[in-house]
């Protein structure tokens, strides 16, 4: 049934980017997070109970090799089309400093920080905050809360 409903809310985020109506996609996009946050929460209390950092070691390990191959794929299309790149998209374009590097890298952004080499990675950033989260308030081990 979640994964139903992760699917079509989803689909809503797709029919947001494609037809340009925002409340859709923020409701969608809220709904997702929440959802996925809920079972994100109970993977990380049943599945690895006691030791949190297996968790991020698992979540790091399933997410970011992916978002290596978009990061490198995408500076290999701003080397390549760079001005069509960014009329394209306004936040795509090769950082100027050290720390913008390592935002990138690393995946540490804010809505709307720029540049952005992969445009959503702000919402990857958004997921790996989350998993700390999980690990420093809602994770059953760290504080021996009876749920």
């Amino acid at each position: 049934m979640f994964g139903t409903l992760r699917f079509f809310l989803a689909l809503l985020v797709i029919l947001n980017h494609l037809a340009g109506s925002p409340w859709i996609g923020g409701y969608a996009v809220f709904g997702f997070y929440l959802l996925s946050g809920y079972l994100m929460t109970l993977v990380a209390n049943e599945k690895y109970r006691n030791n949190f950092i297996l968790f991020i070691t698992n979540r790091i390990i399933r997410l970011y090799p992916a978002y290596v191959v978009a990061l490198l794929i995408s500076l290999i299309i701003i080397l390549l089309c760079s001005e069509e790149i960014v009329n394209f998209h306004g936040s795509m374009f090769l950082p100027s400093s050290v720390a913008e590097w390592v935002k990138n890298i690393l995946v540490f952004h804010i809505p709307k920080s720029v540049p952005r080499l992969v445009p959503p990675s702000w919402a990857l950033s958004v997921e790996f905050i989350y998993y700390l989260g999980i690990g420093f308030f809602l994770y059953k081990s760290i504080f021996k809360l009876s749920w």
